[in-house]
């Protein structure tokens, strides 16, 4: 008698993952979800990223 199975598949079944594994082995910061908030808003709405509109050119909306 033949066992009947396919050329690729593992003898075992692969191991489960254990959720919580490294438990106690990395820190996360109180103010994760804040982190570097003021610095990435800078980079929004400050600096050079949207430079001010030159008050000589008048901005055109309807074309004649």
């Amino acid at each position: 008698m033949a066992k009947d199975a396919r050329i690729d598949q593992p003898e075992t079944a692969p191991k489960k993952r254990r959720i919580g594994f490294m438990e106690g082995m990395i820190n996360v910061p109180d103010d994760f979800d804040t982190m570097m908030a003021e610095e990435i808003e800078d980079m929004f709405y400050g600096g050079d990223l949207f430079p001010p509109e030159d008050p000589i050119k008048p901005i055109v909306t309807d074309k004649e």
